[in-house]
């Protein structure tokens, strides 16, 4: 018989951080179990970092090969892993292993964990010059920064200007122009991007 279990050391985790996978498995009985061989795949959004002991890597997939297994043994695996950054929060990451031999047996386990992240818009405007005769031109320029370790879904930027004052050009173009109000709609922004 063989009793497989696989388990997550942190249930949640920011973006960037690291996740310890611990893999168990027994194997009891009088009858040798033939060809034991483990894979793990790790979750997407995630980078391998180290295994203990070491695997055979093809992508996200970690194997081991244990061969012949004769007695009542007990082996103990480790993986770490990376999570990417930046992660929509509340994703999940799955990771399932598999344990089989010759014989036909096989056990599957899945650990889970999930992303806790968060972001912040920063918005600011200016205006050049700011002293004005009529019929002049000011230009003002917004800027904007997208922080902290997760993405921003469905950027808009909306500026309204001010009565008395007439668009001459903007750049980028906005999506949308109604009255003195110009839309930009940037869709999933990532942190750190500034304009």
């Amino acid at each position: 018989d063989v009793q497989f279990s696989k388990r997550a050391e942190q249930t949640t985790i920011a973006p960037g951080g690291l996740i310890t996978y611990t893999i168990v498995f027994t194997k009891t009985g009088n009858e040798p179990a033939l060809d034991v061989t483990l894979r793990d795949a790790l979750p997407p959004n995630t980078s391998y970092i180290t295994t203990t002991p070491a695997a055979a890597q093809s992508g996200q997939t970690l194997v081991w090969s244990f061969g012949t297994l004769a007695q009542t043994t007990t082996q103990f695996i480790t993986v770490t892993a990376q999570a990417n950054e930046p992660l929509v929060n509340g994703s999940q990451l799955v990771n399932t292993a598999m344990l089989t031999n010759a014989q036909g047996i096989t056990r599957t386990d899945q650990a889970t964990t999930t992303i806790v992240s968060s972001h912040t818009l920063v918005l600011s405007k200016s205006a050049s010059p700011l002293s004005l005769a009529p019929g002049d031109i000011v230009t003002y320029t917004l800027r904007y920064t997208v922080t902290g370790n997760a993405p921003a879904p469905n950027v808009t930027l909306t500026d309204t200007l001010p009565n008395g004052v007439t668009l001459i050009a903007a750049d980028p173009a906005p999506a949308l122009l109604s009255g003195q109000t110009q839309t930009w709609a940037f869709g999933t922004l990532s942190p750190t991007l500034a304009a």
